[in-house]
């Protein structure tokens, strides 16, 4: 059994493979991650929100609890070392990656050997949902480096029964919660798992594992109530929760099928061969999928799953025998062509359409640019946001003026485009409500130019995502002279609405 942490045990044949595996993995993702452009939705939002943090709201847009904000924290920490350069994004989810790369090695080398250790990691590295995390602007990677944390110190916790190990959990379990909110499902996994195991480890796994965490995470959870509010919350939430468990399966089997079937198969003919330890792996991955069943079918939700059942994979690829580095090459081969797509995607539309907007804007000296796209293009496009009054933040700033003494508010008796020649809008036909909304104004417009954007492989293969067969569009629109002071209030008041973002730029 092995016994010891990967920095303290002498290298060995294993150890060398996995160290391998990591620099492998290093370079191709060095040549995948330059020129980084973020293609998601959330990636944006996550970039104007660390680049709020970063220039204490200056630019960006206030955090407004859509997540946690320890990740955000994180990518507001490397903008102040790297400016804001994109990159810090698949570089922070690189790090991630290759952390806990070591620790799924190390947590399999808690219940089996370092055979099962190193099959383990190849299992994880070559789904698809790693492709795609492994390099993308979201939090995930790092989520889960976390998470794989936690459970690894829980449960060299429970083998060792060591104080500090159970500090450990408690510590990366704080540190989980504060980046996504499935996090809450670790503190259920270590009261179950604990309880089971409660007469061989110490008492204070109790208080170091779940009190501790729960107590530095209140916080949080107050000004989350007291500044979001218990009917805002509700409405953001409820109407999210079902039972979503098949769908869930379905992102397994679609995103990672090789740990799913090698997982299922080994159940079926082992259930009653699972040492007592080994059923804290099974334990975790069951209430993860029942907890994050309940929500809404985000694919991305179901990434914890998937080092957890590399692991129960490895497992019984070991008892193949002679057969299993047949059996593994041929794994590899079926995940590498399944995810090719997504392992080679690479898009910098988003960027484009951005710095086109940019040039027309300079061109046409135009000062205010209407966004009715998503975050990640809104980022590229610079200038100053404007926040309107009927935005939360703005409430928030009357009462703590730091919050937005930098921000320049827009009042619906104040309109700033009275005196503005011409105005650009940048439309995504993703937001087409919109446009149909007020497409009175939208025909008023001259149409300049349009790009269409393909979506990473990922997407299409979400069969619960309503857009993943509508084509993505950016439409720029120029509205000037005359259309412009005949539309004038209904581009103004346009602004208030919460889908729209309207930027400034100074061109003195």
């Amino acid at each position: 059994m092995w016994k010891d942490t990967i920095l303290a045990k002498k290298i060995t044949e294993e150890n060398n493979l996995v160290h391998l595996i990591v620099i492998l993995f290093v370079l191709i993702n060095a040549f995948r991650i330059v020129n980084f452009t973020l293609i998601d939705v959330d990636e944006g939002i996550f970039a104007l929100q660390s680049q709020w943090l970063t220039t204490i709201g200056e630019h960006g847009k206030p955090f407004n609890f859509q997540t946690p904000p320890l990740y955000q924290i994180l990518i507001a920490l490397l903008f102040k070392l790297f400016k804001t350069n994109t990159i810090v994004f698949p570089l922070l989810s690189t790090i991630a990656s290759i952390i806990t790369i070591y620790l799924v090695f190390c947590l399999t080398g808690l219940f089996y050997s370092r055979q099962e250790s190193l099959y383990a990691v190849i299992f994880f590295i070559i789904t698809e949902y790693f492709f795609f995390f492994s390099r993308s602007g979201l939090s995930d990677a790092t989520f889960l480096a976390f998470f794989i944390a936690a459970i690894f110190f829980f449960a060299k916790g429970i083998k060792c029964d060591k104080i500090n190990h159970f500090l450990l959990a408690g510590i990366f379990t704080a540190f989980a919660l504060y980046t996504k909110y499935s996090a809450f499902v670790l503190p259920v996994i270590f009261l179950i798992v604990g309880i089971l195991h409660r007469k061989t480890i110490n008492r204070k796994w109790f208080v170091l594992s779940i009190i501790i965490p729960s107590l530095l995470y209140l916080p949080y959870i107050y000004l989350f109530l007291r500044i979001i509010q218990i009917p805002m919350i509700g409405f953001r939430h409820m109407r999210l929760i079902g039972i979503n468990h098949l769908k869930f399966l379905y992102y397994l089997f679609a995103y990672a099928p090789i740990p799913l079937f090698l997982t299922v198969i080994y159940v079926l003919s082992s259930v009653k061969k699972i040492k007592r330890l080994g059923t804290y792996l099974f334990i975790s991955m069951s209430i993860f999928f029942v907890a994050v069943g309940f929500y809404y079918p985000y694919f991305r939700l179901g990434y914890p799953l998937v080092p957890l059942l590399s692991i129960s994979a490895a497992k019984f690829i070991t008892k193949t025998n002679k057969f299993k580095p047949y059996i593994a090459i041929a794994c590899i081969a079926v995940s590498l062509l399944l995810g090719l797509k997504t392992l080679t995607y690479k898009s910098d539309v988003p960027k484009r359409a951005a710095e086109l907007v940019e040039q027309y804007a300079e061109k046409e000296n135009v000062n205010y640019i209407y966004a009715v796209v998503p975050p990640n293009i809104t980022f590229y496009m610079g200038g100053e946001i404007i926040i309107p009054s009927n935005h939360p933040w703005s409430k928030i700033g009357r009462k703590i003026p730091v919050f937005l003494k930098k921000k320049k508010i827009m009042y619906p008796d104040e309109n700033l485009l009275l005196n503005e020649d011409k105005v650009l809008l940048i439309h995504a036909t993703t937001i087409d409500s919109v446009k149909q909304e007020n497409i009175e104004l939208y025909n008023s417009g001259s149409l300049l130019t349009s790009i269409e954007f393909i979506d990473a492989p990922v997407y299409y293969k979400d069969i619960f995502n309503a857009f993943r067969k509508s084509k993505q569009i950016y439409e720029v629109y120029l509205f000037e002279s005359e259309k412009l002071s005949e539309q004038i209030d209904m581009l103004w008041n346009l602004g208030f609405d919460q889908r729209i973002t309207v930027i400034y730029k100074d061109w003195n």
